[in-house]
């Protein structure tokens, strides 16, 4: 399974539009997820044009005038596509896979750029989150870093920063970073600044069905954010799963008491 997250940085601006119908086709995707689309609206004809004979299912939360967007597509042929929410800086879709019946929640991102946007962003966030125990997976432009090594300048603001990294670690996501590149955007000024603001996450649930993902950044132009392409190794992982130590369990104060007792308890296997 491939799935394919870009900030296009405007559809409808010179190139964009082939640039992405090239990426979709090479890559194989069988999702897609397009974000800071600048567009209002989508006719079926031009989401035709994007997949060409390969049938897709979609939903996109509109451009607020000349800013943002989101597009979350998906085979129909591999999928049903049901809505979920269309919020401020988010497109949710569950995607239920017809040939192993596992269902999914696909969230699509377009973090604030801008100060006054971003505590509403986290919230956001969490809104998201707790909405669904199931597996998920949020990919997109979440705008924001995690650590002052993901901007080549060091100059972070470490309110958000620390905010960002409290999401994550509330809700155990693990963060599925690409294999070939250190930042996902330039600012293609003459003192250029990169990020890394691209990001993909996935809940453990998720991970646990496709243990083999991986993620690999493309070539970025005509944008100036890279884009990700997701890889499940077309793995789906059911039945027993693997033990997993996770280091939060550490700062929980019952967890010696706990970890003693149960070492314990005859025939039982930590392995």
């Amino acid at each position: 399974m491939i799935g394919l997250f870009w900030n296009i940085r405007g559809l409808g601006l010179y190139g964009r539009l082939p640039a992405l119908v090239s990426r979709i086709r090479e890559s194989g995707a069988d999702f897609v997820c397009i974000v800071e689309t600048k567009k209002s609206s989508f006719t079926e004809g031009y989401l035709k044009s994007l997949t060409g004979l390969v049938p897709f299912s979609w939903c996109f939360l509109p451009a607020t005038g000349l800013a943002g967007g989101i597009l979350v597509g998906a085979k129909s042929d591999n999928f049903v596509l049901t809505v979920g929410e269309v919020l401020q800086f988010s497109v949710s879709v569950f995607l239920l896979d017809k040939k192993t019946g596992l269902n999914w929640k696909l969230v699509g991102i377009y973090g604030s750029a801008y100060e006054e946007g971003k505590m509403a962003f986290l919230e956001e966030l969490d809104q998201i989150m707790g909405a669904w125990q199931g597996p998920i997976l949020l990919g997109g432009d979440f705008n924001m870093v995690r650590n002052a090594t993901e901007k080549s300048n060091g100059l972070v603001n470490h309110r958000w920063m620390d905010g960002f990294n409290a999401w994550v670690t509330k809700w155990g996501l693990i963060e599925l970073n690409p294999f070939n590149r250190r930042f996902t955007w330039i600012n293609n000024q003459a003192d250029p600044v990169s990020a890394r603001l691209d990001r993909i996450f996935v809940s453990t649930e998720w991970e646990s069905a496709f243990p083999f993902a991986s993620v690999k950044a493309l070539d970025r132009l005509p944008s100036d954010h890279n884009p990700l392409v997701l890889d499940t190794g077309n793995n789906v992982s059911f039945g027993k799963k693997k033990f997993r130590f996770e280091k939060w369990w550490l700062e929980i104060p019952a967890f010696k008491e706990v970890m003693a007792k149960a070492w314990t308890v005859p025939g039982l296997y930590l392995g």
